[in-house]
């Protein structure tokens, strides 16, 4: 069996549960914005964590911190939120599908636009 593969199918599932999460979440009454929230503030802690692990120290640039607000506003906080109050609407499992989808529309736009 290849090396990888353990590690690619542990990842898919905490990939796809986490919508199935938020589904759970929305369902039970928690506010989107407070999902995304706490999807951002437990990822957060998890990074925090790596560091401590591997005793690395925090980056000190501020221009780096700047960089990664803007970052993590753009490619955090407001796709979190918009999944979220998106699975409102629909499953868990469309949210999923049309998230795996990004990669080939971003493609299709890079072809339109470059092209």
């Amino acid at each position: 069996m290849r090396r990888w593969l353990p590690g690619f199918v542990a990842l898919s599932a905490i990939w796809g549960a986490s919508f199935a999460l938020i589904k759970v979440a929305v369902e039970a009454g928690v506010p989107p914005l407070w999902v995304a929230l706490w999807r951002c503030a437990l990822g957060a802690v998890t990074l925090w964590a790596i560091l401590v692990l591997r005793h690395e120290r925090v980056p000190r640039d501020r221009a780096l911190w700047g960089h990664s607000a803007v970052v993590a506003v753009l490619l955090n906080t407001v796709p979190f939120t918009l999944f979220s109050f998106g699975e409102t609407r629909v499953s868990s499992v469309l949210a999923g599908v049309m998230n795996a989808t990004t990669p080939l529309f971003t493609l299709l736009f890079t072809v339109l636009t470059v092209a």
